[in-house]
């Protein structure tokens, strides 16, 4: 007969019990993390866009396309009917995503071999062009 390995009552491992406590734990704070930033953003959008107006929304929706996009984008989308205009979080939201993808760009051209990096900042630079041209109409 083999070793015995301690189980627990439904028979699993007891390591693989802990690493699925050590899993749980740490997708919930990567939840909790998520939230802070989603309550943070929401109040320093209402901050910035009493304080500087419309700039300062697509200052901050810049910044954040480079950090984390999706703070910003949900914070906008749930406070475009009461706290933000509906055109001014958009325009917001479609800076985030450009200067997101612009970032994407710099990455692959400083992480990939030539040919690939170089091809993937031109192409990523012409989509966030291309996501920031409706502002012009606007």
């Amino acid at each position: 007969m083999g070793i015995s390995r301690p189980v627990t009552g439904f028979g699993r491992p007891l390591v693989n019990l802990h690493f699925a406590r050590i899993r749980v734990l740490r997708i919930t704070l990567i939840t909790v993390r998520f939230a802070g930033l989603f309550v943070g953003m929401l109040f320093i959008s209402d901050v910035v866009l009493h304080r500087l107006c419309r700039a300062g929304l697509f200052a901050l929706a810049g910044v954040m396309g480079v950090i984390d996009v999706d703070p910003l984008v949900l914070s906008l989308a749930q406070s475009a009917s009461t706290l933000t205009p509906a055109a001014l979080a958009a325009g917001a939201i479609a800076i985030a995503a450009a200067s997101n993808n612009l970032s994407k760009g710099i990455y692959a051209y400083v992480f990939a071999d030539r040919r690939t990096g170089t091809q993937g900042l031109a192409l990523l630079t012409a989509l966030a062009l291309l996501g920031v041209l409706p502002l012009i109409f606007v």
